[in-house]
Parts: C-alpha cells; structure tokens; sequence
C-alpha cells in the first residue's frame, strides 16, 4: 500500500515547509536502528560505542555520512518506500536519489560545525537537494523545531532553514538524517559542507552526475 498524506498535511507542509510524524518507522526499527548507527559509528572511530560521549561532534559528524553503505539495516531505512510515497504525495516528486545519510550525533558536550541557520540544499555538496528526513533516536530534548519525541521523523524540503547550529551545539543528541535529491542529481562544490570533497575520492569531480552505484535511484512501485 502507498503512503500518502492527508490534504491537511499537504496543506500544513506546504506554508511550514516540513512536518513530523510519530509513527513513520515501528518502534523496533528506530531501536534496532539506534544500535546499529552506534556500532557502526564507533567501528568507524576505533572505539567502543560508551567512549562515543567523549568525542568531538566534528569527529562524529566527518565519521558519520553514509553508514548505509556498510549495513543492510540502515540501508533498508534509508531507502524505505514511504519516504519515496511521502516525497510523492507532497512535493510530486515520483522519482529520487539518495544524496547520503548522516549520522548527527554529540556526546556529552555539544560542538559547532555549522555557524548559523541553513538549509538542507545549503550544507550539502549536491544539487539538487528535494527532501530530507530527520529520524530522532534518543530520549534527551532536542531544539526546536528538530524532532521531540525518540521515534519521530520529520519530514522537510531541502530548502527549509534550521538551526542546525542549535542541534550540534546540545549534548548527547542522536539522530539519522537522510537526504534525497532530483534524480539527474550533480555533484557540486559546498564549502559549508564538511564533507565537500569526500566524492573525489570515490573517482568524482565536481560537475558530476552520481550513479546508481554510489547514489540510488528511488522510484514509485
């Protein structure tokens, strides 16, 4: 069955430009995701996943892109069809590409890695950025407007300003944050986004079409 919003919803993401909802994922998949995304981000920092409250929320933020390319439970939620029937029913966007995930994650102290508000289009080396999908996986009280409740997933398009700088500023928060493109998606150069010039190592040069091999394609089924 597709998923798909109600004209209310519609209405509410069309002046706001995002929406939360509680019941996106099943409680077991945001816990099963909660632990995978710990695992995997500390297999990638060398330690073990307690010690990832002590590090920095730059370090966290450089080791956390992508993680669904190493594990096939967080590739099956970032690729998750009702956030293509979701993508579909608001912005009529029938076909996508996954830009990347991230992994947002601070220990015990907050760190700047943004300086001020931005959007999703605006920190990330891609155009053109539609969506993204912010999935909150822990209990501690985020900023607004990020999500409130563990389990939530907001819903926004690439051009919606947050504070980024606010989340990454506020210890112990643990999100996912799945961003989508247009499917003719281009890699380009961002100097806000931290990330910028990992592509080239991957045999990309700024100008560049992603493929399905590195960037999936997502369509309506």
């Amino acid at each position: 069955m597709r998923y798909t919003t109600s004209s209310e919803h519609q209405d509410y993401f069309s002046k706001q430009g995002m929406i939360e909802f509680e019941e996106l994922l099943s409680a077991k998949e945001i816990e099963e995701l909660e632990m995978k995304t710990e695992e995997l981000l500390a297999k990638r920092m060398a330690c073990t996943p307690a010690k990832l409250e002590y590090q920095t929320a730059k370090d966290l933020f450089l080791a956390g892109r992508n993680l669904w390319r190493e594990d096939a439970l967080i590739k099956k939620i970032v690729m998750h069809q009702r956030f293509v029937d979701l993508a579909f029913s608001t912005l009529h966007a029938p076909r996508l590409r996954l830009a990347y995930d991230e992994c947002i994650r601070t220990g015990a102290t907050g760190g700047a890695i943004f300086n001020h508000s931005y959007s999703l289009q605006g920190i990330s080396c891609f155009q053109s950025i539609v969506c993204g999908f912010l999935i909150k996986l822990c209990d501690t009280e985020s900023p607004i407007p990020f999500p409130q409740k563990k389990g939530s997933v907001l819903f926004f398009k690439g051009s919606t300003l947050f504070p980024w700088d606010n989340l990454f500023e506020t210890p112990h928060q643990r999100h996912l944050l799945i961003a989508y493109g247009s499917q003719k998606l281009i890699y380009t150069l961002e100097k806000n986004d931290p990330h910028t010039h990992a592509l080239k190592r991957e045999g990309y040069v700024f100008g560049d079409l992603l493929a399905n091999t590195t960037h999936p394609a997502l369509g309506l089924r």
